[in-house]
């Protein structure tokens, strides 16, 4: 509910704003499946759907998934949003908190970043009691 309700602000930010060529980037394959039509929209969310579908095909924009590891400084600025108690709107990538500003840079840089899963050893038999 979260990213869609973030992707309707942005997307009515933009519209706003003047704005007319806007590429939604989400690393939420249901909210880009249901902008799409192409997936049934969970009804705790089907009114958020609703708009961004019908702001999408009155302007012309156009919504992509990408994975989460293209995606770092919006899911860092995602994690950091608890800490805040009011809408922050940041107009310029200097302003972004520093953690952020790294992963923007890192993005203009062509520095790739990985996820880095540890593997549980085979010889320990991990069993509930």
């Amino acid at each position: 509910m979260a990213e869609a309700a973030s992707m309707l602000f942005g997307i009515k930010w933009c519209v706003n704003n003047g704005h007319s060529v806007i590429i939604g980037e989400t690393d939420s394959l249901l909210i880009t499946k249901c902008v799409r039509w192409e997936w049934k929209v969970p009804w705790r969310i089907l009114h958020i759907i609703n708009e961004i579908q019908e702001l999408v095909e009155k302007n012309g924009f156009e919504i992509k998934h990408c994975f989460r590891e293209a995606n770092r400084p919006a899911d860092k600025l995602a994690s950091m949003s608890h800490k805040f108690e009011s809408i922050h709107v940041f107009y310029s990538h200097t302003k972004l908190p520093n953690q952020v500003n790294g992963l923007v840079n890192m993005d203009k840089w062509d520095i790739h970043s990985f996820w880095i899963k540890m593997n549980k050893p085979s010889h320990i038999i991990y069993d509930p009691p």
